[in-house]
């Protein structure tokens, strides 16, 4: 009975705190020209563990659909906005946007170089609604974006730092934050259209409070991967 109470706790844990909202969809490092569009949308499965000791591990699988818009106002600045949500009705829902700003930071010609570099700073909303009782989840993400590209493709890896904090009515407030990184690809399907596979990973340290020092849970692992798809204005 103990160790069932223990997975419960931990699962709790994990969905209070490692559901922080979609972390996919910031795209290239090379930010939009100025004036140009790209519209998009994307499917992503989440999967976080949390340490139960030092063998064991609980995995909460997830699932998001998301629609994003992202307009260049300058050749080096790039802003947009991002939303994401999926659930089971009288059971449990997500949702949640974010506003995206980048920074083209080292953007050359294709003729001068392959390597682009931008920086960027997404602050976040994200609901998680269980058994009529919400949690909500306020946050920040700076990734460095830095790409290379294979003519009209672009590889993409994106070291970052977020700050998450989750609240609910009755609950204490968990402050949390999940240094991790990201990889995607760029895959140009003609002068509009393109795919955008993406792999995500964070990891905090944050406390699962267990029952004694000896029984002390520590860490959350979250890995969000999915498939976007976007389609440049004209």
């Amino acid at each position: 009975m103990r160790r069932d109470a223990a997975v419960l706790l931990a699962a709790f844990a994990v969905l209070g705190t490692a559901s922080c909202g979609s972390q996919l969809g910031m795209g290239r490092a090379r930010t939009k020209d100025a004036g140009k569009t790209e519209l998009g949308a994307g499917l992503e499965f989440d999967f976080a563990s949390a340490g139960q000791g030092v063998d064991a591990t609980l995995p909460v699988p997830w699932a998001h659909a998301t629609i994003r818009a992202h307009h260049g106002v300058h050749d080096r600045v790039e802003l947009g906005a991002r939303a994401w949500g999926f659930g089971f009705p009288n059971s449990a829902v997500t949702y949640g946007a974010a506003l995206d700003a980048k920074f083209g930071i080292y953007r050359p010609s294709p003729a001068e170089s392959r390597w682009q570099i931008a920086a960027a700073v997404s602050p976040s909303y994200h609901q998680i609604l269980y058994a009529d009782a919400p949690n909500h989840v306020f946050g920040v993400t700076v990734p460095v974006l830095v790409g290379y590209t294979f003519g009209k493709h672009e590889l993409v890896f994106g070291p970052r730092v977020a700050d998450f904090v989750s609240t609910s009515y009755g609950q204490e407030t968990i402050h949390s934050v999940w240094p991790g990184g990201s990889v995607g690809f760029a895959v140009a399907l003609g002068e509009r259209l393109e795919l955008f596979p993406e792999l995500v990973l964070l990891h905090s340290p944050l406390s699962l409070n267990g029952e004694s020092a000896a029984d002390d849970r520590r860490g959350i692992t979250l890995a969000q991967m999915g498939m976007g798809v976007g389609f440049r204005l004209p």
